[in-house]
């Protein structure tokens, strides 16, 4: 579990500290930084995986450094700088980065089991700084979700090797597909879980067909190949396909599959968690989330939302607040460190107790 990150001069996350839950959600006005904070610690996973071609982090921390867009850094050096924080074996790692060219001045400090790490990007192509340990316990994966109707609707195939669903939720059919071959009873309670979001919903059904795919190593070349296409059925209305369905259904199902999905990412980062749900099937997918993460102890989820009556489904302490002050720059306490909370707490819920204190005070310093 990553239990706390640290941006600095990345957008507006110029000086900013965030802990997290098993399950937190982020809240705020638009433009406040929700967004940029799921992508720099999708980013910040990304750094922490080893390159399959070099076990070591270092390999993908210089590759992901030498894509960094430049009119993304703030500060007059153009610094930037993630970290994470693993509850697991006290475990820190920061990664910093200097300006052009990013990856010349590129920096790793780790500290584990009580040793210091601190490596130049430039000593990676003759040494092997980093031990085994290091390794092998720092990773994060992440899957940083943008969910949307048409491509969780889509066909998809069956590639050899691992599924993958992509951001936008292409290749959930192959996804559930493989669950109901592998693991029935995952997809059991999969169904079971999006029954308590949308009552009438029956069940899932798989069509072999076949999709065009792309391939990487000639992208104008196009190929056809073995897959699934997705239909569920529905009390009263029978088995349609899945393009037939309502967004709001599909994104549910979408979201179900990768949190019950034992082989994706551990730490699940969505935006907008309450997108397309009429209010009763929002507290009953967050009911569904947290039955997941009770029989997944591994699994964290980030998410967004800007939906008070949402917030109701979530403790104070899983809420964190932002904001944007004078200067543009993101700032961000957890709802629970309201200087009024306790006087209002018994009173309101979660949801009533942002859209009542709003965010100004995440700007003052008392």
């Amino acid at each position: 579990m990553l239990d706390q990150v640290h941006f600095e001069e990345i957008k507006s996350l110029r000086d900013v500290t965030i802990d997290l839950a098993r399950f937190t959600v982020l809240v705020g006005p638009n433009g406040a930084g929700k967004s940029t904070v799921l992508d720099q610690i999708a980013r910040l996973c990304e750094l922490s995986v080893p390159d399959p071609a070099d076990p070591l982090v270092t390999g993908t921390f210089v590759r992901v450094l030498q894509h960094v867009d430049p009119e993304r850094r703030r500060g007059s050096d153009g610094t930037m700088v993630w970290s994470g924080r693993a509850k697991t074996n006290s475990l820190r790692v920061s990664f910093e980065s200097g300006p052009a060219p990013y990856y010349d001045r590129a920096r790793i400090r780790a500290t584990t089991l009580g040793k210091d790490t601190t490596l130049d990007s430039k000593e990676t192509v003759n040494r092997r700084p980093l031990e085994t340990s290091l390794a092998e316990s720092f990773s994060w994966r992440s899957l940083r979700l943008r969910l949307l109707p048409g491509p969780l609707a889509q066909p998809s195939p069956l590639l050899v090797g691992p599924v993958e669903l992509q951001a936008n939720g292409y290749g959930l059919a192959s996804l559930l597909a493989l669950i109901q071959l592998n693991d029935s009873k995952r997809l059991e309670a999969i169904e079971t879980d999006l029954r308590a979001v949308v009552p009438h919903f029956e069940r899932l059904h798989f069509r072999p067909t076949k999709v065009d795919v792309v391939l990487p190593e000639a992208p104008s070349r196009v190929v056809s190949q073995g897959g699934y296409a997705l239909d569920l059925s529905f009390r009263g209305v029978g088995r349609i396909p899945a393009h037939q369905v309502s967004d709001g259904t599909l994104l549910a199902l979408g979201l179900l599959g990768a949190a019950h999905w034992h082989e994706l990412p551990d730490i699940i980062l969505l935006d907008d968690i309450d997108h397309g749900l009429h209010l009763s099937a929002q507290y009953n997918l967050i009911k569904a989330i947290r039955r997941v993460l009770d029989a997944r102890p591994e699994l964290q989820i980030v998410c967004t939302t800007h939906a008070p009556v949402l917030l109701d489904s979530f403790e104070v302490d899983e809420v964190r607040v932002l904001a944007l002050d004078k200067d543009g720059a993101t700032r961000v306490k957890p709802l629970s460190a309201h200087p009024d909370l306790e006087r209002w707490r018994g009173a309101m819920g979660t949801g009533e107790l942002w859209a009542n204190l709003g965010e100004d005070w995440v700007l003052s310093d008392a």
